[in-house]
């Protein structure tokens, strides 16, 4: 079968029969003019205890769509018409990785299309919400009670829904984690990293309550940056 592109051939390097992008092969286009420009390295940091990762200031769930996020916030596609790039594979370990990219676009209204790696060095840290857990800080303290003839099953398996629904959120909410776990007559207070946690377990769990959550502050420091004091709530449920 005869190639469309046989008898055209790159006035630069002069190779035949291949697609012409402005007049010059993709290699000569690529090397000569900036149509674009992918990192070829990339540091990480990922949390060491969380293993969120952080992305322009902010730390978020470790994905594809981050990394990906990532490889975006340092490229520019100034030479390209309708970029687009795509992760098309990720292999990492504790400390190093790859990521296999392709770019595509219109030059001169022909499509381009280009694959690229970029290698990534990951560093371990801790991030600051962990920190502060590890630290035992905490913003709110989730007290539940039952009924004086509640069995110990029935407590265990409500702290343990609770503690459930607390993980799961962490995504949303690095603090969304209990600290200390203390248990009473009648029931057990939670130490919550987050005060918003805390406030999303109390509704989420509000229609199995005989009562209305009674929520209680206490100031417990004094921010002097903003100027003003640190609250630290509570928040009751009687089941």
């Amino acid at each position: 079968m005869t190639s469309r592109f046989l008898g055209v051939f790159c006035p630069k390097c002069g190779s035949e029969n291949k697609k012409l992008f402005n007049g010059f092969c993709i290699e000569c286009l690529l090397k000569d003019k900036k149509l674009f420009s992918i990192p070829e390295k990339i540091g990480i940091e990922v949390c060491s205890r969380c293993n969120r990762m952080r992305v322009r200031g902010k730390w978020v769930a470790y994905s594809d769509t981050a990394l990906l996020g990532l490889a975006k916030s340092g490229s520019s596609f100034k030479g390209l018409e309708n970029p687009l790039l795509v992760l098309k594979g990720v292999e990492v370990n504790d400390k190093f990785g790859v990521l296999m990219l392709k770019i595509s676009g219109r030059v001169g209204g022909e499509e381009l299309e280009v694959e690229r790696i970029v290698s990534l060095r990951v560093f371990r840290v801790t991030c600051p919400s962990c920190s502060r857990v590890s630290g035992s800080y905490f913003e709110a303290i989730l007290q539940a009670r039952f009924e004086p003839k509640a069995s110990k099953k029935k407590i265990g398996e409500k702290m343990s829904e609770i503690r459930a629904f607390l993980k799961k959120n962490e995504e949303n909410d690095a603090l969304s984690r209990v600290v200390k776990l203390q248990f009473v007559n009648n029931g057990f207070d939670l130490s919550i990293g987050s005060k918003r946690a805390a406030k999303k377990a109390c509704g989420f769990f509000e229609k199995q309550l005989r009562e209305r959550v009674i929520v209680t502050s206490d100031i417990y420091s004094y921010d002097r940056n903003k100027g003003r004091p640190i609250k630290r709530y509570t928040f009751c449920l009687r089941f």
